[in-house]
């Protein structure tokens, strides 16, 4: 059986549902989400109960502001890394830091709205270490990987045959942005970017799925290497 990855676009943000033995999503987009949600498992034919995971790559609030409320509907257990699990178990999601003069911009002028973003509090079932995590008790044949930059605990889901659900590590379409693959605009550190980034070319990482835009080959990040 293929591993198969479905794209769930929530807004602007890019969920994934991974299937083989077990099933598995990446990331829950923004409060509210629900509804969505239900719909596109319908489209897909899969039941929420057959949902046994829910992966956060990292804990912005356009990525975990509905992982109480789709928890809720499948029952699938919750797994962050530690690092931004922390701020999660307090209602608060992960502080966004600019990396860019657009993300500047942009930020500051939702800068009141963030200040007062929130979250359910939520405490993860799982909570993932630098160590990483593997899967196979999901019945998914991947692992998960420690790839901080965009946010301390930002991680990647990696797959054997070459896919890597990557969060914000990258970017490939975003508003404003156009349809590219690139940096994110938005990260605690872009040095600590590319090296994230430069161990999972040296994993083999042929297809990027990243949290805003569709897939794109991971060699199109190697320009963006270089500083």
């Amino acid at each position: 059986m293929d591993i198969r990855v479905d794209r769930i676009a929530v807004g602007v943000t890019s969920c994934y549902l991974v299937r083989h033995e077990g099933t598995l999503l990446v990331d829950c987009g923004m409060r509210g989400a629900g509804p969505a949600f239900r719909k596109a498992l319908a489209a897909l034919d899969v039941r929420p109960e057959q949902v046994g995971l829910i992966l956060l790559t990292h804990g912005h609030d356009d990525h975990v502001g509905s992982a109480r409320e789709i928890a809720d509907i499948t029952g699938a257990k919750i797994a962050v890394h530690r690092a931004d699990g922390d701020w999660l178990a307090q209602g608060h999601p992960v502080p966004a830091r600019a990396a860019s003069g657009l993300a500047r911009l942009m930020l500051g002028i939702t800068q009141s709205a963030l200040a007062r973003a929130h979250v359910a509090p939520l405490v993860p079932d799982v909570f993932i270490g630098d160590e990483g995590l593997s899967l196979e008790g999901y019945g998914i044949p991947g692992r998960v990987v420690h790839t901080p930059g965009h946010t301390a605990g930002s991680v990647t889901l990696l797959l054997p045959d070459g896919k890597a659900l990557v969060g914000d590590m990258a970017m490939n379409g975003f508003p404003l942005l156009g349809r590219r693959p690139g940096l994110p605009i938005v990260a605690d550190d872009l040095t600590t970017v590319r090296g994230s980034w430069r161990m999972l070319l040296e994993q083999g990482v042929i297809t990027a799925y990243p949290g805003h835009g569709g897939p794109f080959p991971a060699e199109a990040m190697r320009p963006f290497l270089v500083g």
